[in-house]
């Protein structure tokens, strides 16, 4: 019990503003999106391995790309509203 308490608590602080109670709508978008690319990636690679395929088609920089911009974007996004935080 105490586990799941412990990983309700990280998920509030991760996707909550300052105040761990405003719900952050780019916080959101930033976990949806993570796991959207990730789950086309596994996928992806899924279908590469189950078609024993010798040269994959993705390139790991071009996704590590993908997560750089995706990251920035949200990180700017979230500095840029900072003055709208709750309390701050």
């Amino acid at each position: 019990m105490k586990f799941l308490q412990w990983i309700s608590k990280i998920l509030s602080q991760l996707l909550t503003g300052k105040d761990n109670q405003t719900h952050d709508v780019m916080r959101w978008g930033l976990a949806f999106a993570v796991l959207f690319i990730a789950a086309l990636v596994t996928w992806q690679e899924y279908l590469a391995f189950r078609a024993i395929e010798k040269a994959l088609h993705n390139n790991v920089k071009d996704v590590a790309q993908a997560f750089a911009l995706l990251f920035g974007g949200a990180g700017a996004g979230i500095w840029a509203k900072k003055s709208t935080e709750p309390g701050g």
